[in-house]
C-alpha cells in the first residue's frame, strides 16, 4: 500500500464528484471542499480518511499523519477539516461591522481585532466564520 496520497480537491462552492455526499456551502472563499467538510486552505489536497488536508504542492503521508512536500522534503502537520457543529451560530453573535463577530455579552474593537467585557471580564478575538 502506497504510503501517500494525492487527492486534488475541488474549491468552495462546487461538490467532490468521487462518490461522497459534499455539501460545501459553508466553506468560505478561502477554503477547499474535501469529503463535504471544510479544509481551512486554498487549493488544499484532500487526506484519504476524511478528516484532514494537506497544503497545495504537498502530499499526505498517513502513516506519520503529515503533509510532505516530495521536491523539497520539507514536512508539516495535516490540516484538520473545519467542523461545521463547531461554528458558533449566527443568532447568538452581533456583527462587528468589519466582517467579524462578537457575542452578545462582549463589546466589538476593531483595532485589534477582539471582542471585551465592559465588566473587565476578558476578551477573546474576533469571530470570523458562523453558522
Amino acid at each position: 500500500k502506497q504510503w501517500y496520497q494525492r487527492r486534488v480537491a475541488i474549491t468552495a462552492g462546487n461538490q467532490i464528484t468521487e462518490g461522497y455526499n459534499s455539501e460545501c456551502s459553508t466553506c468560505g472563499e478561502e477554503d477547499t471542499c474535501c469529503n463535504g467538510q471544510c479544509c481551512p486552505q486554498a487549493g488544499a489536497v484532500c487526506c484519504p480518511g476524511g478528516d484532514s488536508c494537506c497544503p497545495a504542492e504537498f502530499e499526505c503521508d498517513t502513516l506519520k499523519d503529515r503533509c510532505i512536500q516530495r521536491s523539497t522534503g520539507r514536512f508539516q502537520p495535516m490540516i484538520k477539516h473545519k467542523n461545521r457543529s463547531e461554528l458558533p451560530r449566527c443568532d447568538d453573535l452581533k456583527a462587528c461591522g468589519n466582517g467579524s463577530f462578537c457575542p452578545h455579552h462582549l463589546e466589538c474593537l476593531n483595532l485589534f481585532r477582539i471582542c471585551y467585557s465592559l465588566q473587565n471580564e476578558g476578551h477573546q478575538t474576533m469571530i470570523d466564520k458562523c453558522q
